[in-house]
């Protein structure tokens, strides 16, 4: 079992995983929706983030195609190895499941508040920040 800030992470991943098994689109597996979706609001924020620390040097530029493919490789690589590698996420998915109803329902609201506080980073960001 994962300590700290991974326990965290696994529990964000499976409260994606989750929502991502109640839609009705079954295009791709629940686990890489669950994946690609936390790849994508992890390189958000990573470009948001750098948009803010290129305020530090006086020059506030948005970000440019090689930055953005960057993030999303690094992002992606190193989620497949924490989740998809060795079906790791079956583990995560399983340890979760067990916790009573009370448990997850305040999980959960923990888990949609930093997807809420995340996205309205990303949208100061782009939209205050950026000229």
């Amino acid at each position: 079992m994962r300590k700290g800030l991974m326990w965290v992470y696994d529990y964000i991943f499976y409260k994606l995983f989750r929502f991502a098994d109640g839609t009705p689109s079954k295009l791709w597996p629940t686990e890489f929706k669950a994946l690609a979706t936390l790849c994508v609001i992890e390189a958000w924020l990573l470009v948001a983030t750098a948009i803010v620390l290129s305020l530090d040097h006086g020059v506030v530029t948005g970000p440019n195609t090689i930055s953005i493919v960057i993030a999303v490789s690094v992002v992606f690589g190193s989620n497949y190895l924490l989740f998809e590698w060795k079906d790791r996420w079956k583990n995560i998915v399983k340890r979760f499941e067990q916790w009573p109803r009370k448990k997850q329902v305040i999980g959960g609201y923990f888990v949609w508040s930093i997807m809420l506080g995340a996205a309205a980073w990303v949208v100061v960001c782009f939209t205050v920040l950026l000229p």
